[in-house]
């Protein structure tokens, strides 16, 4: 035991995942010595207190350390010398207001603290004797310039996250030689404050989410560096995305809920390099035929862009397009067509798309491997002719008004492996499915007219899972698919 300790070790120390050498303890005082002697990751889940943490000098090879209870201290002072420890975390720390102490942790390399009042000049001690590569300040609300980070210049990843005063200097921490990742969520950043941070050579993937004083990105585009940006959730974006497509290494764009409109699209077209792009939920958006120009794209998600009357067509011209997500949009027959001349796309998301009444033209997507049917609810037909598909693989159908005859014509399929029918009400006979040998995965829940053919599954040579829940079947029936390692879900 500690000296000066009368508790032995109980039911608030324990072992994490099965390792002696990680513990989550609610009191040092009633930790073991032995424990804090071989304990590598320490986690301490109640608040702390000064005297007890004097105990923290028996962890010599203590490499992390997490503070989930409350740290009532001003600075890190209390916290002996711990020169192992590589990572300290202070999930809690209402009175923290600067950081010093850190020295007496020289092999510290990840800092993350959360709910501290500290201050922009406070950074000061944390930028002093300190290598850190990676730093996270969550929910410091009277933080507002962290422009004294830019003399960290070990730091590689830097999260700045729910500090809602913050407003200047983020343009200089371009200075940083190293910075890898920058993650800006939910500040009152404008424009203005990204000024200088082109001057990076180092930064690769910028985040800034839910920033909704932000209207101006034009300084994002002088890091011609960047591959992977984050703009979603800002709201309030009027000007600069376009010039993102001038950046010549720019491999991944999300604008997921943004205010971006049309124009931007010109823009962001002009792009030799974008590979990945997100504008789900990006409500403005009503002509999305500029992306036609986007020679090297693969992977686009439409989703619940609700507004989008023209350029869905246009898509299938892409000559790489691999990935298309159009769940929740209004494309329509004849957009489908156009799309359906694609020779390149392999999934393919276009379920709750209530103007969709035919499907016919699917069957020129050859390469199509995966297809999203959900909540196609009037869909009158096309159906059975997706069986002609030579590469699908994967056909999700839940709530499609799908008939026993069009399943009859699914059957047809000699590549399917996985089929979710769930909740399809039209469905009364389902003994066509044992003509696909195929299939591996079948889900029919919730499909209550099925009346009979389940018994016909029990033919399926490469069976492994069937969702039968809600579904009659007979016991025998139950009982064969089981003694055959079917995985069974009722």
């Amino acid at each position: 035991m500690l000296e000066g300790s009368d508790a032995s070790v109980g039911g608030d120390v324990r072992p994490c995942c099965g390792e002696t050498n990680r513990l989550r303890v609610g009191s040092l005082r009633a930790t073991g010595s032995d424990e804090l002697r071989s304990c590598h990751h320490l986690i301490l889940t109640e608040k702390v207190e000064r005297e007890f943490l004097r105990f923290l000098r028996l962890c010599t090879s203590i490499q992390t350390l997490r503070f989930e209870g409350e740290y009532p201290f001003a600075d890190l002072s209390p916290i002996p010398e711990l020169r192992s420890l590589g990572e300290l975390s202070i999930e809690e720390a209402p009175k923290l207001e600067n950081f010093v102490g850190i020295k007496n942790l020289p092999q510290l390399k990840a800092l993350e603290v959360a709910e501290a009042p500290i201050r922009g000049g406070c950074l000061q001690t944390l930028t002093a004797g300190c290598n850190l590569v990676k730093l996270c300040l969550d929910s410091c609300p009277y933080l507002k310039d962290v422009s004294p980070l830019a003399e960290m210049t070990a730091l590689e990843h830097l999260a700045i996250c729910k500090c809602v005063g913050i407003e200047t200097g983020i343009g200089s921490l371009g200075k940083l030689p190293a910075l890898r990742e920058l993650y800006l969520i939910g500040t009152s950043m404008r424009g203005n404050s990204l000024r200088g941070l082109g001057a990076t050579t180092s930064l690769l993937n910028l985040c800034i989410v839910s920033c909704g004083c932000l209207t101006d990105v034009l300084h994002i585009a002088d890091v011609q560096v960047l591959r992977q940006l984050t703009l979603e959730s800002c709201t309030s974006l009027e000007e600069g995305v376009g010039k993102l497509g001038g950046l010549p290494a720019l491999y991944e764009l999300d604008l997921s809920y943004s205010s971006i409109v049309d124009v931007f699209l010109q823009g962001l077209s002009s792009s030799r390099s974008l590979v990945k792009l997100n504008l789900s939920w990006c409500d403005q958006l009503t002509d999305v035929s500029p992306l036609a120009e986007l020679k090297t794209l693969k992977y686009l998600n439409l989703q619940s862009c609700e507004a989008v009357v023209a350029g869905i067509g246009d898509l299938g011209k892409l000559p790489g397009l691999y990935e298309l997500d159009l769940s929740c949009t209004p494309i329509t027959d004849c957009a489908l067509r156009d799309l359906c001349s694609s020779r390149s796309l392999v999934r393919l998301d276009i379920s709750s798309c209530d103007n969709l009444t035919d499907l016919s033209a699917l069957v020129s997507l050859k390469t199509l491997g995966e297809l999203n049917l959900d909540a196609c609810t009037e869909v009158k037909q096309g159906i059975g002719n997706i069986s002609q598909l030579p590469e699908l693989r994967r056909l999700d159908g839940t709530c499609l008004p799908i008939t026993d005859d069009s399943l009859r014509d699914l059957s047809a399929s000699r590549s399917l492996v996985v089929l979710c029918l769930d909740t399809c009400m039209d469905i009364t006979d389902v003994s066509c499915l044992a003509a696909v040998k195929t299939l591996e995965e079948i889900s029919l829940n919730s499909c209550l007219s099925v009346e009979k053919g389940v018994e016909a599954l029990t033919t399926l040579p490469r069976l492994r899972s069937v969702n039968l829940r809600g579904v009659k079947i007979d016991s025998e029936v139950l009982s064969e698919l089981q003694a055959r390692g079917v995985n069974l879900l009722r």
